[in-house]
């Protein structure tokens, strides 16, 4: 599969539930290229614009895509790379999956220079709430979450207000 092909996979929103609420899922995957990073980052903010999260969630959410992809890239030589995005109530989850073994000299032998790499969890802890890395014989998986933010004035991370308590689903 080549960098601009997504295999996608996805279960909507339901219409005029608040985010917070909602529940939905999206998932792509790409070779694990260089050229991938903006493919999937582009991927996951048109699903969470889509899912009418905030601005702010969407600058993290690119943050903690790019830096997990580009990782998957740089050091873990597996063939692809899968992200998964998972809306729950109140949280937004990011999970990046590779079949490769994590290695600094693996991907495409970048020099490891302190100025310019190794910052990439430092920055995903500083915008998610759990940042959680499983290696195993098979692959990895680098779980993120967020939490979603409650707007000024009691309004959900959308802008708009809040749903009262008549109108939720059952």
């Amino acid at each position: 599969m080549i960098a601009t092909d997504l295999a996608k996979c996805e279960v909507s929103v339901h219409p005029g539930l608040c985010p917070l609420q909602s529940r939905a899922v999206s998932a792509a995957s790409a070779a694990a290229l260089p050229s991938s990073v903006p493919v999937l980052r582009r991927h996951a903010l048109d699903e969470i614009r889509r899912w009418d999260l905030c601005e702010e969630v969407q600058e993290s959410l690119t943050l903690v895509v790019s830096e997990l992809v580009t990782n998957v890239v740089l050091h873990s030589a597996s063939p692809d790379v899968t992200l998964l995005l998972k809306l729950s109530p109140g949280v937004l989850t990011v999970i990046v999956r590779d079949n490769g073994q994590w290695s600094t000299s693996a991907g495409l032998g970048v020099r490891e220079d302190a100025d310019c790499f190794g910052r990439g969890f430092t920055l995903i802890e500083a915008v998610t709430t759990r940042l959680t890395v499983a290696r195993t014989r098979t692959g990895n998986w680098v779980t993120a979450e967020l939490d979603l933010p409650l707007g000024a004035g009691g309004r959900s991370p959308t802008g708009g207000a809040w749903p009262t308590e008549s109108s939720l689903p059952e």
